[in-house]
Order: C-alpha cells, then sequence, then structure tokens
C-alpha cells in the first residue's frame, strides 16, 4: 500500500536525522513514530490509513524539514572548520619538509657568497674599466628561497637602511658605496654571509668581509650594497640564521587544536528552543491514546508548524 510505503521511507528519514543529532527526545519521537507506524501497518482492514498519512503530514514531515534544514547549516560550518583545518596540516608537513632543508641552507649560502662575490668583483671592473657582465637575478635565488623561513624578524629597519650622504657608484640595477667597493677590492673580494632580516616587510642581508671588521648591508629593495655604520653594530642581532619553523609549528598545532574543538562544539551543539519544541512534540505524540483507532492530529499540530519559522542562524 502507497501510504504504508511512503511511511517507511519517512521513518527511514527520520532514524537517520535521529542518528546525527543524537537527542534523547528525537530518540523517543522515532520510536514512537514507528510504533504509530507498526500499529496502522498491523491492523490496515480496520484503520483508515489515510489518518497516518495526515499524521506524517502534519508532524513528521514538519520534523524532517526542520531537522534537514539544522543538518545542512551545521554540516556547511564543519566543512568550512575542516578546510581550515586541513590547510593549516598541508602548510605543516611543507613546514616538517623545510627542516629538512637546514643542510641545504648551510650549503647554498657559500654558493650565495660566491655569486654575490663575483656580482660586486664585475661591478668593480665595470667602473675602473673593464666592463663585466654581472647577474642581479642570480644572486637573488637564495633570498627567494629561505628569506620566509630563515631571515631574522627585526622591528627596528632603521639601522639597516643608507644613512643619508652616502657616496655612492650607480650602475645599472643596483647601487655601491664606495669605500665598501674599495675596502672590497683590497681584500679579494673574500666575504662571508652572516645572516639575513625581516624588518617592516623588507628583506636585508648582512656581510662579513673577510680579513677585516667590515661589515656591509644588501639592501634587496633598493639592490644597494653599503657598509653598516660602527654606530649601529650592537644593535643587530649577529647570531646564524635557523628555520623559524619551530615556532610556527606550535603556533599552528595550537590552531588546529582551537579548530577541532570548536568542530566538535558544533557537532555537538543543537538549539535550545528546537529541544523545547522536540519537547513538547514528544509529549504530543507519546499522549495519543492508539486504541482509540484514531490519532489525534488536531490538538498539537501548531508546535510542529512553528519548528519551520525558526530563526536557525541564531
Amino acid at each position: 500500500m502507497k501510504i504504508l510505503n511512503d511511511s517507511k521511507r519517512r521513518l527511514q528519514k527520520l532514524k537517520i536525522l535521529e542518528n546525527f543529532f543524537k537527542q534523547p527526545d528525537l530518540v523517543g519521537i522515532a520510536v514512537r513514530t514507528e510504533i504509530i507506524h507498526s500499529f496502522f501497518e498491523k491492523n490496515i482492514e480496520a484503520l483508515d490509513a489515510s489518518k497516518l498519512e495526515l499524521f506524517h503530514l502534519q508532524y513528521t514531515d514538519s520534523l524532517i524539514e526542520l531537522l534537514r534544514k539544522l543538518k545542512k547549516q551545521k554540516e556547511a560550518t564543519i566543512l568550512n572548520i575542516d578546510t581550515e583545518i586541513n590547510a593549516h596540516k598541508a602548510y605543516l608537513a611543507q613546514l616538517a619538509h623545510s627542516d629538512k632543508r637546514e643542510s641545504s641552507f648551510e650549503t647554498d649560502q657559500r654558493f650565495h657568497e660566491t655569486e654575490v662575490s663575483a656580482l660586486l668583483e664585475a661591478a668593480y671592473s665595470t667602473l675602473t674599466g673593464l666592463y663585466k657582465p654581472y647577474n642581479l637575478s642570480s644572486i637573488r635565488s637564495f633570498p627567494n628561497q629561505y628569506a620566509q623561513s630563515y631571515f631574522r624578524d627585526d622591528d627596528d629597519v632603521t639601522h639597516l637602511l643608507l644613512v643619508q650622504g652616502t657616496k655612492l657608484y650607480t650602475l645599472e640595477g643596483l647601487s655601491i658605496e664606495r669605500l665598501l667597493l674599495s675596502r672590497l677590492a683590497t681584500k679579494n673580494f673574500k666575504l662571508r654571509f652572516v645572516c639575513g632580516y625581516c624588518a617592516s616587510r623588507q628583506y636585508f642581508e648582512l656581510f662579513r668581509i673577510l680579513g677585516s671588521d667590515d661589515e656591509f648591508i644588501w639592501n634587496l629593495q633598493t639592490n644597494g650594497f653599503y657598509l653598516l655604520k660602527e654606530a649601529f653594530k650592537h644593535q643587530l642581532n649577529r647570531e646564524k640564521n635557523t628555520c623559524n619553523s619551530g615556532t610556527l609549528e606550535g603556533e599552528l598545532d595550537r590552531k588546529i587544536g582551537i579548530l577541532e574543538e570548536k568542530r566538535k562544539e558544533v557537532r555537538n551543539s543543537f538549539p535550545d528552543d528546537v529541544k523545547e519544541l522536540l519537547k513538547k512534540y514528544r509529549e504530543t505524540i507519546d499522549n495519543n491514546n492508539l486504541t482509540d483507532e484514531q490519532l489525534n492530529i488536531e490538538e498539537e499540530k501548531n508546535i510542529l508548524n512553528s519548528m519551520l519559522d525558526l530563526n536557525l542562524n541564531n
């Protein structure tokens, strides 16, 4: 019979929703609805099956529609949280991979020293009358790869900037302090990378001229090379750069933990106003006397209809 088959389908939908929300009153409602269905199924010849259909239309369908809306909203929120969790976990995986690059950083900074030395020597040759080509992009490969993960944060950029009045040589694409170039030439352009800085979202590298106490800055924003003034030396941390992923990993783990707790809270939450309606609904169908061979479907139908008017965004 079509009415009984439709009733079974409604029961299946209700059980799925009951299993999703796991609310005590909803469990009781599902059980009572199944009893009502069974009562009609066993007495199909004696009872008016249209009463069962009317019961579902005014009660079960309204409840299923409400719970579906609530489930859809909850699942959308959980999906957004899961997306954020997965993004954090993916970045954590990248950091784990970058930790293995510590030895690569040490090796690559040796190559970087050679490239910077060659560029400055080429600039010197060009300025002294013997043109020598240089490649600015090649010396950027090192900071492009490592600056974000290794360069040290520094909130004061002033001591890393060029001092006003410094005399410079200007070539295509770069500028070099005259005194710096002279001192590099006397030391055969032998230099050592000390560390990199990130200050006010700008990147700088600090070098030392081997065989001297001189240190100089490469300003990556201006491609300017200039000596670090003695007055500023004590303000700089010269320790070698290390991967900052440890700090990032801790912060990401903390954020993931917060998001997972939020996900659990959303998954287990249930609106108080809906709880109250479920309680009234359960009382209503529990009070129906099946031996009367008729369901009282009019008395409290407004309880279920009011469910559909709930603002689930609250």
